[in-house]
């Protein structure tokens, strides 16, 4: 019997493993900055996909039935055909989307949205977590500069970072190693952090 909690260990081994090429980075920032950047960098994307991907997971799995939750509730199926497919034909009002489309799984209203036309057994349980996230928009906006480059990304990045540094001056990679004032986290583990626990609060 399948198991919601793969979900939520597979996104911590990622962080893990994420968190260990920051340590890393961070030990060649003095003698060589590019390659610590490019690997902080790559961090920045790899966690905005798994956190997309464990959404994804989350709740397609809680769909297709036949799986537990943490507290041993056993889901039913929410749907006789394949669920994206499903989203697909009732997304939008106005027509079916396209064969290749998918939700933007790693926005959680976007995600919840996903959960409710679904019906999944586990809703209310997903939606109450999800939604509780908070630094999506940051993580979101951080990669977007990484993959994008583009003058709309960077004024929404320096919006983001203009919480907490003025001037917002500091390259996605210098953004992320920084510490939250009044803590010793660093941005990005604050980061990892509250997906982790979100993650295991959706799949109780």
């Amino acid at each position: 019997m399948k198991s919601l909690l793969r979900i939520a260990c597979r996104f911590e081994q990622a962080c893990l493993a994420l968190d260990q090429k920051v340590a890393y980075a961070l030990t060649l920032y003095p003698s060589n900055p590019v390659i610590a950047k490019s690997i902080i960098a790559y961090c920045i994307i790899k966690l905005h996909d798994q956190w997309n991907s464990r959404c994804r997971e989350l709740i397609l799995k809680s769909a297709l039935g036949n799986c537990r939750t943490l507290s041993g509730t056993l889901l039913p199926r929410a749907t006789p055909i394949n669920p994206v497919q499903k989203l697909r034909n009732i997304w939008s009002r106005n027509k079916p989307m396209d064969v290749s489309w998918e939700p933007d799984w790693h926005v959680p209203a976007v995600s919840v949205r996903a959960a409710t036309l679904l019906g999944i057994a586990n809703s209310q349980t997903v939606t109450n977590a999800i939604s509780a996230v908070t630094i999506v928009d940051s993580l979101r906006w951080t990669r977007n500069v990484v993959t994008h480059e583009l003058p709309r990304t960077y004024k929404m990045f320096r919006k983001i970072q203009s919480s907490l540094f003025n001037p917002p001056s500091l390259c996605p990679s210098d953004y992320v190693i920084q510490r939250i004032p009044g803590t010793t986290d660093l941005i990005i583990d604050i980061w990892m952090d509250e997906m982790k626990l979100a993650l295991r609060a959706a799949i109780r």
